[in-house]
């Protein structure tokens, strides 16, 4: 048989409310102070402050060490998020490291990383045809990976409109 609880004044009152919080790690992109977060400094700033990792990562891709290159990159990009030519620069260290690959997994990997990163790099700058041309490279690639002249002609198709802005905007 159960039994009976016996009643206090701190059962019957509700919990206490709370206010949902943030992830301690969110933090406004912007510079202006809100009240959910702490204001990030300013973009010239934080590139400032990470540009000896830059200028590292710049001279291992020059010593063609890619994969500790992507590591810095990394660096980088999380220290200033909004630099547009870090996701470049990752992305071609991400198709560096496709030269040396054995597994086709592998280098597919590789592809679409630099894929992304090249998408992120116009997303954020899109007046740059550097960025049009290394996606244009990259899809080429890709397209070259299909096994149906359809899923080819996607990729190709993508690329052609990629290497029309790169003329557009100009490469060095």
């Amino acid at each position: 048989r159960p039994t009976a609880v016996a009643h206090s004044p701190a059962a019957t009152q509700p919990p206490p409310r709370t206010m949902p919080t943030f992830p301690p790690t969110w933090t406004p992109i912007t510079s202006a102070a809100s009240p959910g977060g702490t204001p990030t400094p300013l973009f010239s700033r934080r590139l400032d402050t990470a540009q000896a990792e830059i200028a590292q990562a710049q001279a291992l891709m020059q010593d063609q060490q890619y994969a500790e290159a992507v590591t810095v990159w990394n660096e980088v990009l999380t220290q200033v998020p909004e630099y547009a030519d870090g996701y470049y620069q990752r992305a071609q260290s991400y198709v560096g490291l496709t030269a040396n690959q054995r597994f086709l997994s592998e280098y597919l990997d590789y592809v679409t990383q630099a894929l992304a990163d090249f998408s992120e790099a116009i997303r954020l700058d899109p007046g740059v045809g550097d960025y049009y041309f290394g996606r244009f490279e990259v899809e080429n690639r890709l397209a070259g990976q299909e096994f149906y002249r359809i899923d080819r002609d996607v990729w190709f198709n993508q690329a052609l409109e990629d290497v029309r802005q790169a003329n557009q905007f100009g490469t060095q």
